[in-house]
């Protein structure tokens, strides 16, 4: 009877050792599973941080593009209006030039022609004073 409940023992040991195995594996299994899941926790939260960061520097680069834009259509529209008064006073400056050009071979013109009605007129006087002899 003892050493029927000796190996009844032994095998109760037995079962209960290899129970024991059994939950061991099965905790380092969880243990390991709970820091997998830790681990992915942590990938996933340091993954939403970065990709809220790079919206942020989106938002910000979006912000200086427009910002450039605008100050490069103002740099453009001061430029246009700085030279459009130096392009209308070149225009000016030009049409100046060309209508002095022309007063002045008018004026050449004229005195030629007040020679000429000069010299018609002496000559009218000259004809005039041999027919009155």
């Amino acid at each position: 009877a003892v050493s029927a409940e000796v190996v009844h023992a032994a095998a109760e040991e037995q079962s209960a050792h290899s129970a024991c195995q059994k939950l061991r594996a099965a905790l380092a299994k969880a243990e390991e599973d709970q820091a997998k899941a830790w681990q992915a926790k942590l990938h996933q939260e340091r993954e939403a941080a970065e990709v809220e960061s790079l919206q942020q520097s989106i938002t910000e680069l979006e912000s200086k593009v427009s910002s450039l834009r605008l100050e490069r259509e103002q740099a453009f529209e001061e430029r246009r209006l700085a030279e459009g008064p130096k392009e209308e006073f070149r225009c000016a400056e030009k049409r100046e030039m060309e209508l002095h050009s022309e007063q002045s071979q008018l004026q050449a013109e004229l005195q030629l022609r007040n020679r000429e009605e000069a010299q018609l007129v002496k000559s009218c006087m000259e004809i005039r004073e041999v027919l009155g002899r």
